[in-house]
């Protein structure tokens, strides 16, 4: 959880920097670490 708070903050910086691209690679970062915790805990099927 601590990777996607992390993840989560630096979004919101680059978007009150107002920078795009840096938006755009933040984003993914966001997802990725949403990603790994899904797969995680995700019941086996």
């Amino acid at each position: 959880m601590e990777r996607f708070d992390a993840a989560v903050k630096a979004l919101v910086a680059a978007s009150q920097a107002g920078s795009l691209d840096g938006m755009r690679v933040r984003f993914k970062d966001v997802g990725r670490s949403c990603s790994s915790c899904d797969q995680k805990f995700r019941p086996s099927e």
